[in-house]
């Protein structure tokens, strides 16, 4: 006896639960009073309640070292004085209660409570599942009503929760579940026939692999699903597929429309079967396409809508007080009016929350505590970059990997998670793949779900938020939609290129074929088309060798008839000049033998020594002239005769428009002497800016030349030079690619 008083005079463990207490005690007055609510009559009730008064006083005076606002002490002292008073004037005197002075080290640690909140994941129990109460009515009523629903939300809009949390325990809590079969919900995956199987045949069947027949049987014949829940002897049955996208974005044509003709034979059965999808909004009409669920759609669709303040504030709220968790003045006010209007309010709310927890101050979140986690809105950015960026590199490239993974790229380029089993991660990984999955699994980032037959898991990203919320794994998943984009491009050219008959036009070229053939498993047309550019850049390749050695054999052969031409014109006129000289002196002579004879014999002597001094001076000078003028020519800097090496440049634009600007600008490239490809190709990756590519590092300056001239002469606007390393052996010196981004030429009317 001695033991359950101590025990029951313990304090209340919060503010709230004295509150209840106190209610309670209102209830048994009430109740004993009846009609009779006279004074004298009051004070005898109070009277025969008096132990259980006191132990409340006891108690709720003791609770004061848990409380630490000044609002929730107020409220609490206000009770215990309202007890005191009662018991005053039933003339049972008590001293004053007053709250003890709160103690921090004194509150309990949770240590023994259960988590509130799920963070990324959705609520798959009603227990801590607040805030939905008129959606989780609302659904109630239109599964009553209809035979399909189909849930329709934002990713993160809580679909899922909705369903799972909400409106499947809510039919079990009401005895419906009595009345209606409730198949376990199941998620499609790249198996969504699988998945049906596993989710309506109970864990042991007997011999053999069920689960294999079924699928077949499934693909085989749409009633096969009426027969596996029972057949014409089957209660009404109620089967729930969560993300039912993936039958869009995983499953096979083939199993999407099995699945579809199945469920709509137990539908049109009239036996009071259901159906519940929950959807992205996205894929409304893809679900419109599925032919054998159209006569159910028109009353399906339930829209998720956002939720209220109230609503986001009960759910922080109730599932705290549940486990006595206790939030600061104004941190869940903050909380709520962070993510209220937010598409994922929801998951990003509940992250929070669950980093809070785990970071509480014993059973209080503080501003200090809240502070380090992060509003909603930054919570889960915060806490994925200070787990990746404490991990080892060989950890974060591993990471990088499996996250990319569990990421599917489609052709439209959007982005969904993808379900991997296991045993694909591992096989494709390193030796720290598993540890990486395990971090990845305990840090909330990842869900593993076991196969029932136990032989491997299934991999998958825990929820959409990550993918489109942690920025670092948005970059990453940009990278890879870039990659498909390019595999995307090779096949769309690949494709014209047979269509058009296999031409030598349009091929790829330059740090495209290199980009086509780092792709992996190409098709039969796509390694054609690769093929066939390798080839016809090789045929270039030999035909401009061969160009190149006719240009310099033709430049040797001008060299050599310019040094003769300038031999002969030297010798020639040293020639001239000698018999220029001869003739001037016979003739002086002769004159000078008519005229004067002998008179002059000595002066004509004279002058004729004169004249062979300068003759010999003269032929001197020449000899002189031609030995330098050869030795010059011979010695003159390969630099100075005609280039081996010519310019060429391959033109590309983003848009046709383009075309006849791009035209004029090849013209008056080669009337500046510069060689340009024939042919302008249209590419469908173009730049941000435009830019002039050049593949060895010695011909920098010449792009800068380019980038020079197209500004100044040409009018383009914002050239970027950028080296294309990796090319040297495989591009000749002297190649440059020019590609104009979409507002190269500002008016693209132009």
């Amino acid at each position: 006896m001695q033991g359950t008083i101590l025990m029951e005079l313990v304090p209340f463990e919060s503010a709230s639960e004295l509150q209840r207490a106190h209610v309670s005690l209102l209830e048994s007055l009430d109740t004993q009073l009846g009609h009779d609510a006279t004074g004298e009559n009051e004070a005898a009730v109070v009277a025969q309640l008096e132990t259980q008064i006191r132990q409340f006083l006891i108690r709720g005076a003791a609770t004061g070292i848990y409380i630490e606002e000044i609002k929730n002490r107020t409220s609490c002292q206000v009770l215990l004085d309202y007890w005191v008073s009662s018991l005053s004037q039933a003339g049972r005197a008590v001293s004053g209660m007053r709250l003890a002075q709160f103690d921090g080290s004194k509150l309990p640690d949770l240590k023994d409570k259960t988590c509130p909140y799920v963070g990324l994941d959705a609520f798959r129990t009603h227990e801590f599942f607040f805030g939905r109460e008129a959606d989780t009515k609302d659904l109630l009523d239109q599964i009553k009503n209809n035979p399909l629903v189909v849930v329709l939300g934002a990713s993160g809009s809580g679909k899922s929760s909705l369903v799972m949390g909400g409106v499947l325990p809510a039919l079990e809590m009401s005895g419906t579940a009595a009345e209606l079969k409730i198949v376990p919900p199941f998620v499609p995956g790249n198996a969504v026939l699988e998945g049906l199987a596993k989710a309506v045949f109970p864990v042991d069947v007997g011999g053999g692999d069920p689960i294999a027949v079924a699928v077949a049987q499934l693909r085989q014949n749409s009633r096969y699903l009426s027969q596996m829940i029972g057949g014409t002897d089957a209660p009404p049955t109620l089967i729930t597929i969560d993300q039912f996208e993936e039958i869009f974005t995983l499953a096979t044509h083939e199993d999407r429309a099995a699945l579809a003709e199945n469920l709509a034979q137990i539908l049109q059965a009239d036996r009071g079967h259901r159906a519940i999808l929950t959807v992205r909004e996205e894929f409304r009409n893809r679900i419109v396409e599925l032919e054998a669920l159209s006569p159910y759609l028109d009353k399906a669709w339930y829209s998720m809508r956002p939720m209220s303040y109230e609503e986001l504030k009960a759910a922080v709220e109730r599932p705290a007080a549940l486990v006595n968790l206790q939030f600061q003045t104004g941190i869940v006010d903050d909380l709520v009016k962070k993510v209220l209007g937010q598409a994922a309010a929801l998951p990003l709310l509940q992250f929070t929350l669950r980093s809070l927890w785990d970071m509480r101050d014993r059973n209080r979140i503080t501003w200090e505590v809240y502070r380090r986690v992060g509003d909603p809105l930054n919570a889960l950015q915060v806490s994925a970059d200070h787990f990746y960026n404490h991990l080892t590199q060989e950890i974060k490239d591993e990471v990088k990997r499996v996250l990319l993974e569990l990421v599917r790229v489609d052709d439209l380029l959007e982005a969904y998670r993808q379900p991997v089993p296991q045993s694909r991660l591992m096989q494709a990984g390193k030796a720290n793949t598993e540890r990486v999955l395990k971090l990845l699994d305990n840090n909330d980032y990842l869900r593993i779900t076991p196969c029932m037959s136990g032989t491997d898991a299934v991999v998958e990203v825990k929820h959409e938020s990550l993918v489109r919320n942690w920025t670092r794994f948005v970059d990453w998943i940009d990278e890879k939609r870039r990659q498909r984009r390019q595999r995307l491009a090779l096949t769309h050219a690949a494709q014209q290129w047979a269509e058009a008959g296999r031409p030598t036009e349009g091929l790829l070229t330059g740090w495209q074929l290199e980009e086509a053939k780092r792709q992996s498993i190409l098709s039969e047309v796509e390694q054609e088309f690769v093929d066939a550019s390798a080839a016809e850049i090789e045929r270039y390749q030999r035909q401009r060798e061969i160009a190149l050695q006719q240009e310099a054999e033709a430049a040797r052969e001008l060299a050599f008839r310019e040094r003769q031409r300038l031999i002969i014109a030297i010798v020639g006129g040293i020639f001239v000049c000698l018999l220029f000289s001869i003739s001037v002196i016979q003739l002086k002579l002769a004159n000078e033998t008519n005229n004067q004879a002998e008179a002059k014999n000595m002066r004509l002597e004279e002058e004729k020594a004169q004249l062979n001094t300068k003759h010999q001076r003269l032929e001197a000078e020449y000899n002189q002239l031609w030995a330098k003028g050869v030795k010059q020519l011979f010695a003159a800097p390969q630099s100075q005769l005609p280039s081996l090496q010519p310019v060429t440049i391959y033109l590309h634009i983003s848009d046709e428009s383009q075309r006849v600007r791009a035209e004029d600008i090849r013209k008056e490239l080669v009337k500046s002497g510069i060689g340009v490809a024939s042919g302008i190709e249209r590419v469908d990756t173009s730049p941000k800016a435009t830019q002039v590519r050049y593949f060895h590092p010695d011909d920098r300056l010449g792009a800068q030349e380019i980038k020079r001239m197209l500004g100044e002469y040409l009018g383009v606007r914002d050239i970027e030079t950028p080296l294309i390393k990796g090319y040297e052996k495989k591009v000749p010196a002297q190649r440059y690619e020019i590609w104009f981004d979409p507002n190269a030429f500002g008016d693209p009317a132009y």
